[in-house]
C-alpha cells in the first residue's frame, strides 16, 4: 500500500474542472448542500475540488522531485503540513463527492483523499487523537476501552446479558461491533430478540474484536492488517458462512475493506436491514401497529458507499409496520446528508465538524416531521444514532430497535 504514488492518479486529478457536482444536490431546481465539509467551511481548500487541486500539486511535485515524504511535498507546494492534514482529515468520507464525480466523469476522488490521508498518517501528521484510538484498538480491541479491566468486562459484553447461552459456532454469526457493544447495547438486544422471535439459529463471539474501522478509515490501513487477518481467522473458526451486522461501519469494513486487504474471504456479509426484510417477506415475524410519524436517515456506509446500496430495504421494513407514517427528507438515499461522524472526524474534530453536521441533519428531520405526536428519526448505524442523538430535540432510534418494538409476540 505504501508504494502507491499520488502521481499514479494524475489523469483523474488533471480532469477535475471544479464543476461543483461533488458538493451539491439540486432537487426541483433548488440548491441543497451535499458535502458536509463544503457546507461547514467557506474555504475552497476544504471542498472536494480544493482537495483535488492540493493532491494534484502534491502529485506533480512528487513526480518532479522524487520526494515521497508528504510533509516535504506540502512545503514544496507552499502549504503547512498540519494545515494540509486538517483539510484532508476533516472529510467524513461520506462518499457524496465520489458518487457524483463518478457519475459525471468516471473519477473516484475519495480514493485519492484516502491515499493522502494514509500518507499523512504514515508521516505522523494525522490528528493526535488518532494515537489514542489506535492504542485502544490494538491493546483492548475497541476504540472505546482505555484499561484492561474494562476490556475484560467488554469482552464478555457485560452490557448485553442476552448473549448468555448463545452458541459461539454456527452458520450465521452476529457480529455485534464496538460502538454497539459500548454505547448502543439496545441495538444488539433488539437484533437478538428479532432473530429469536423468527427462530433463526445464530452465534456470537464473546471475545469479539474491533472490525478495524477506526484504523482503516483514519489512514492507518497498514497497522490494521494484523487485526484484519486475526478477525478473518476467528470468524472462520466459528464456522460462519454468513456474518450479520447491524453496524453500517462494520458492514462496510467487513464486506468491502477486508477483501482489499486480504485474499479469500470465506464468508458473506449481510446487514440486518436486508436480512430483516427477508424475514418480513417470508412472514417469519408478525408486526403490530405503531401509530406514529418517522423519518429515515440513510447511513453512508450501507447507502452510496456500498457495492449494492440498501435504500429500499429499510423503507420496506418501516412501510410493513401498520399505521406507521414514514415521511422523507429531501436529502435522502443516494443524496443523503452525512451524520457527521465518519472517517474519524468524530474523534478528531467533534466540535468543529461532527456537532455542526449532526445539528444540520436533525434540523432537516424536524422540518419534515413537524409538530404534534411523538416522532422518531430512524437510522441503521449506531454511529449515526450517537451523532444525531447528541444534537438533541428528537428521538433517535435504530431501525432494529424500532422493528423490535413492533413485533407481535402473540
Amino acid at each position: 500500500m505504501s508504494t502507491v504514488r499520488l502521481y499514479d492518479y494524475i489523469s483523474w486529478l488533471a480532469r477535475c474542472n471544479k464543476c461543483s457536482a461533488c458538493t451539491e444536490y439540486v432537487p426541483d431546481g433548488s440548491y441543497e448542500g451535499l458535502c458536509p465539509m463544503s457546507e461547514r467551511n467557506i474555504k475552497e481548500s476544504f471542498r472536494p475540488s480544493g482537495l483535488m487541486e492540493l493532491a494534484r500539486q502534491l502529485a506533480i511535485k512528487e513526480h518532479e522531485t522524487g520526494e515521497t515524504n508528504i510533509a516535504e511535498l506540502a512545503k514544496l507546494v507552499g502549504f503547512n503540513p498540519k494545515s494540509l492534514s486538517e483539510r484532508f482529515f476533516s472529510c467524513t468520507e461520506c462518499g457524496a463527492c465520489d458518487i457524483s464525480c463518478y457519475t459525471y466523469s468516471g473519477k473516484h476522488p475519495l480514493k485519492i483523499f484516502k491515499l493522502v490521508r494514509r500518507k499523512l498518517a504514515q508521516a505522523g501528521l494525522a490528528p493526535s487523537k488518532f494515537d489514542e484510538v489506535r492504542k485502544n484498538v490494538i491493546n483492548y480491541s475497541s476504540p472505546f476501552i482505555t484499561d484492561r479491566s474494562r476490556a475484560v468486562k467488554m469482552g464478555k459484553f457485560f452490557r448485553i446479558p442476552e448473549v448468555a447461552g448463545i452458541p459461539e459456532h454456527g452458520e450465521i454469526l452476529y457480529f455485534i461491533g464496538c460502538t454497539t457493544a459500548h454505547s448502543r447495547p439496545q441495538i444488539a438486544q433488539s437484533v437478538i430478540k428479532i432473530l429469536n422471535m423468527a427462530d433463526i439459529p445464530f452465534s456470537v463471539m464473546r471475545e469479539e474484536m474491533c472490525c478495524g474501522y477506526p484504523l482503516i478509515h483514519t489512514g492507518q490501513e497498514d497497522i490494521a492488517l494484523d487485526l484484519v487477518k486475526s478477525n478473518v481467522q476467528k470468524i472462520k473458526e466459528t464456522g460462519a458462512k454468513t456474518v450479520l451486522t447491524s453496524c453500517a461501519g462494520c458492514f462496510q469494513v467487513l464486506s468491502q475493506d477486508y477483501p482489499e486487504l486480504v485474499d479469500n474471504i470465506p464468508f458473506e456479509v449481510v446487514h440486518t436491514t436486508r436480512f430483516f426484510t427477508t424475514l418480513i417477506n417470508n412472514k417469519k415475524i408478525r408486526l403490530k401497529p405503531i401509530d406514529t410519524i418517522v423519518t429515515y436517515h440513510d447511513p453512508c456506509n450501507i447507502g452510496r458507499k456500498a457495492t449494492d446500496p440498501m435504500y429500499d430495504e429499510p423503507r420496506n421494513i418501516l412501510s410493513s409496520i401498520p399505521k406507521l407514517n414514514l415521511v422523507e427528507m429531501s436529502r435522502r438515499m443516494q443524496s443523503s446528508f452525512c451524520c457527521g461522524s465518519g472517517g474519524g472526524v468524530v474523534w478528531a474534530y467533534p466540535f468543529k465538524m461532527t456537532d455542526w453536521v449532526s445539528k444540520n441533519r436533525v434540523s432537516e428531520a424536524i422540518k419534515v416531521l413537524g409538530q404534534g405526536k411523538e416522532k422518531y428519526l430512524i437510522s441503521a448505524c449506531p454511529a449515526c444514532e450517537l451523532s444525531l442523538g447528541s444534537a438533541g430535540k428528537l428521538n433517535v432510534i435504530d431501525i432494529s430497535e424500532f422493528l423490535a418494538l413492533s413485533i407481535d409476540v402473540k
